[in-house]
Protein backbone atom coordinates (compact mmCIF):
# COMPACT_ATOMS: atom_id res chain seq x y z
CA UNK A 1 0.00 0.00 0.00
CA UNK A 2 1.66 3.04 -1.12
CA UNK A 3 0.54 6.25 0.71
CA UNK A 4 -0.23 4.66 3.90
CA UNK A 5 -0.33 8.22 5.86
CA UNK A 6 -3.12 9.54 3.92
CA UNK A 7 -6.72 8.72 4.05
CA UNK A 8 -6.72 6.45 1.08
CA UNK A 9 -3.82 4.71 2.06
CA UNK A 10 -4.87 4.39 5.94
CA UNK A 11 -8.34 2.93 5.22
CA UNK A 12 -7.10 0.28 2.17
CA UNK A 13 -4.12 -1.31 4.48
CA UNK A 14 -7.30 -1.53 7.07
CA UNK A 15 -9.22 -3.20 4.57
CA UNK A 16 -6.78 -5.07 3.10
CA UNK A 17 -6.36 -7.02 6.40
CA UNK A 18 -9.95 -6.93 7.43
CA UNK A 19 -10.79 -8.69 4.09
CA UNK A 20 -7.96 -11.59 3.78
CA UNK A 21 -4.97 -9.90 2.68
CA UNK A 22 -2.03 -12.24 3.70
CA UNK A 23 0.81 -9.64 4.06
CA UNK A 24 0.13 -5.65 4.09
CA UNK A 25 3.24 -3.73 3.74
CA UNK A 26 2.60 0.18 4.33
CA UNK A 27 4.78 2.79 2.39
CA UNK A 28 5.03 6.31 3.60
CA UNK A 29 6.76 9.47 3.44
CA UNK A 30 6.61 10.39 7.05
CA UNK A 31 7.58 8.68 10.27
CA UNK A 32 4.67 9.50 11.84
CA UNK A 33 2.79 7.58 8.79
CA UNK A 34 4.72 4.51 9.01
CA UNK A 35 4.16 4.58 13.05
CA UNK A 36 0.40 4.74 11.90
CA UNK A 37 0.46 1.95 9.46
CA UNK A 38 2.19 -0.56 12.12
CA UNK A 39 -0.68 0.77 14.57
CA UNK A 40 -3.14 -0.05 12.16
CA UNK A 41 -2.12 -3.79 11.37
CA UNK A 42 0.81 -3.52 8.94
CA UNK A 43 2.80 -6.02 8.82
CA UNK A 44 5.72 -4.66 7.54
CA UNK A 45 6.43 -0.68 6.62
CA UNK A 46 8.71 1.14 4.25
CA UNK A 47 9.54 4.71 4.97
CA UNK A 48 10.44 7.01 1.38
CA UNK A 49 13.54 8.67 1.85
CA UNK A 50 13.89 12.09 0.28
CA UNK A 51 15.84 12.48 -3.11
CA UNK A 52 16.00 8.53 -3.17
CA UNK A 53 16.18 7.01 -6.66
CA UNK A 54 13.60 4.01 -7.72
CA UNK A 55 16.37 1.55 -8.03
CA UNK A 56 16.89 2.10 -4.59
CA UNK A 57 13.43 2.47 -3.14
CA UNK A 58 12.84 -0.69 -5.51
CA UNK A 59 15.32 -2.45 -3.20
CA UNK A 60 14.29 -1.09 0.00
CA UNK A 61 10.68 -2.43 -0.52
CA UNK A 62 11.69 -5.92 -2.10
CA UNK A 63 13.54 -6.66 0.84
CA UNK A 64 10.97 -5.57 3.19
CA UNK A 65 8.57 -7.84 1.08
CA UNK A 66 10.78 -11.11 1.28
CA UNK A 67 9.30 -11.88 -2.28
CA UNK A 68 6.88 -10.64 -4.79
CA UNK A 69 3.36 -9.21 -3.95
CA UNK A 70 -0.30 -9.40 -5.83
CA UNK A 71 -1.62 -6.74 -5.54
CA UNK A 72 -0.25 -2.69 -4.71
CA UNK A 73 -2.88 0.25 -4.20
CA UNK A 74 -0.98 3.36 -5.52
CA UNK A 75 -2.67 6.81 -4.90
CA UNK A 76 0.59 8.78 -5.51
CA UNK A 77 2.65 7.46 -9.02
CA UNK A 78 5.99 8.62 -9.70
CA UNK A 79 8.97 7.15 -8.10
CA UNK A 80 7.06 5.19 -5.44
CA UNK A 81 5.00 3.42 -8.26
CA UNK A 82 7.98 2.78 -10.56
CA UNK A 83 9.44 1.46 -7.67
CA UNK A 84 6.50 -0.94 -6.76
CA UNK A 85 5.78 -1.99 -9.56
CA UNK A 86 8.89 -4.18 -9.71
CA UNK A 87 7.45 -6.12 -6.61
CA UNK A 88 5.06 -7.47 -8.68
CA UNK A 89 4.36 -10.98 -9.26
CA UNK A 90 3.22 -13.30 -12.24
CA UNK A 91 -0.08 -11.66 -12.87
CA UNK A 92 0.48 -8.84 -10.07
CA UNK A 93 -1.42 -6.10 -10.65
CA UNK A 94 -0.62 -2.09 -9.65
CA UNK A 95 -3.78 -0.24 -9.42
CA UNK A 96 -3.19 3.42 -9.35
CA UNK A 97 -5.72 6.01 -7.46
CA UNK A 98 -3.95 9.06 -7.86
CA UNK A 99 -0.36 11.23 -8.37
CA UNK A 100 0.20 12.78 -5.55
CA UNK A 101 4.21 12.10 -5.62
CA UNK A 102 4.48 12.52 -9.54
CA UNK A 103 1.93 12.41 -12.59
CA UNK A 104 4.00 9.83 -14.14
CA UNK A 105 5.58 6.35 -13.59
CA UNK A 106 8.35 4.96 -15.53
CA UNK A 107 8.00 1.21 -16.16
CA UNK A 108 10.04 -1.56 -18.44
CA UNK A 109 7.63 -2.78 -21.15
CA UNK A 110 9.49 -6.36 -21.57
CA UNK A 111 9.17 -6.38 -17.27
CA UNK A 112 4.86 -5.68 -17.35
CA UNK A 113 4.98 -8.32 -20.09
CA UNK A 114 7.23 -11.35 -19.11
CA UNK A 115 5.07 -11.21 -15.35
CA UNK A 116 1.74 -10.61 -17.16
CA UNK A 117 1.28 -7.48 -14.89
CA UNK A 118 -1.89 -5.74 -14.58
CA UNK A 119 -1.95 -1.97 -14.73
CA UNK A 120 -5.48 -0.01 -13.81
CA UNK A 121 -6.43 3.05 -13.19
CA UNK A 122 -9.12 3.55 -10.76
CA UNK A 123 -11.99 5.93 -10.57
CA UNK A 124 -15.70 5.82 -8.21
CA UNK A 125 -16.56 7.29 -11.20
CA UNK A 126 -17.00 4.20 -13.28
CA UNK A 127 -18.93 2.28 -10.12
CA UNK A 128 -22.24 1.45 -10.73
CA UNK A 129 -24.77 2.32 -8.22
CA UNK A 130 -25.29 -1.12 -6.68
CA UNK A 131 -21.45 -1.27 -6.47
CA UNK A 132 -20.93 2.08 -5.03
CA UNK A 133 -24.00 1.04 -2.29
CA UNK A 134 -22.12 -2.77 -1.71
CA UNK A 135 -18.61 -1.11 -1.64
CA UNK A 136 -19.73 2.09 1.47
CA UNK A 137 -22.05 -0.34 2.55
CA UNK A 138 -18.65 -2.57 3.33
CA UNK A 139 -16.62 0.45 4.38
CA UNK A 140 -19.47 2.14 7.16
CA UNK A 141 -19.88 -1.66 8.27
CA UNK A 142 -15.70 -1.96 9.08
CA UNK A 143 -15.99 1.58 10.55
CA UNK A 144 -19.09 1.37 13.00
CA UNK A 145 -17.82 -1.89 14.14
CA UNK A 146 -14.38 0.22 14.91
CA UNK A 147 -12.45 -1.77 12.52
CA UNK A 148 -11.42 1.23 10.11
CA UNK A 149 -10.38 4.15 11.49
CA UNK A 150 -8.31 7.20 10.61
CA UNK A 151 -5.91 9.35 11.90
CA UNK A 152 -7.58 12.77 12.47
CA UNK A 153 -7.84 16.29 14.33
CA UNK A 154 -10.99 17.15 15.42
CA UNK A 155 -10.82 21.33 15.34
CA UNK A 156 -14.32 23.36 15.77
CA UNK A 157 -15.86 25.16 13.19
CA UNK A 158 -14.00 28.86 13.66
CA UNK A 159 -10.86 27.17 13.46
CA UNK A 160 -11.91 24.94 9.99
CA UNK A 161 -10.59 27.54 7.31
CA UNK A 162 -7.32 28.09 8.82
CA UNK A 163 -7.22 23.71 9.28
CA UNK A 164 -8.40 23.22 6.26
CA UNK A 165 -5.54 25.46 4.55
CA UNK A 166 -2.57 23.93 7.02
CA UNK A 167 -4.28 20.35 5.27
CA UNK A 168 -3.83 21.91 1.61
CA UNK A 169 -0.57 23.25 2.38
CA UNK A 170 0.95 20.37 3.44
CA UNK A 171 1.36 21.07 7.39
CA UNK A 172 -1.00 18.99 9.47
CA UNK A 173 0.40 15.09 9.26
CA UNK A 174 -2.95 14.38 10.03
CA UNK A 175 -6.65 15.15 8.43
CA UNK A 176 -8.36 17.94 10.07
CA UNK A 177 -12.29 17.16 10.68
CA UNK A 178 -13.85 19.82 11.47
CA UNK A 179 -17.03 19.42 14.25
CA UNK A 180 -19.86 21.60 14.04
CA UNK A 181 -22.16 22.28 16.54
CA UNK A 182 -23.69 25.64 18.12
CA UNK A 183 -22.13 24.04 21.98
CA UNK A 184 -18.80 24.51 21.72
CA UNK A 185 -17.09 21.37 22.81
CA UNK A 186 -19.99 19.05 22.17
Amino acid sequence: MLGASGVVGQVAAQAARLHGAGLVVAVSRSAEGVSVAAERGADATVQLRDGEDAADLAARMREVVGGEVDLVVDPLCGIPATSAITVLGEGGRLVNLGSSAGATAEFSSVFVRARSIDLRGYTNNSLTTEQRRTVLGTVLEDAAAGELTVSQDVVDWPNGPAAWGRQARGELTRRAVIRVSDRPGA
